[in-house]
């Protein structure tokens, strides 16, 4: 979910969460809305991989866990 008009965005995820193909493609694209400015977060309802959350920092990504 994101709203333009004030740059934030949420990415939510259940269960386990891994560097997948497709986790790793959306943290790309977030990525260059974070260096664009924006507030992005990723919420996770479960757990993640060290992989996951190391690409998240390195991207600049903030992340929280429910």
């Amino acid at each position: 979910d994101s709203n333009p008009l004030i740059r934030k965005g949420v990415e939510y995820k259940t269960g386990y969460q891994t560097a997948t193909q497709e986790n790793l493609w959306e943290l790309k694209r977030d990525a260059e809305l974070v260096k664009l400015g924006w507030n992005i977060n990723w919420v996770f309802e479960g757990t993640a991989s060290k992989p996951l959350l190391n690409a998240l920092d390195n991207a600049k990504i903030k992340y929280l866990f429910k």
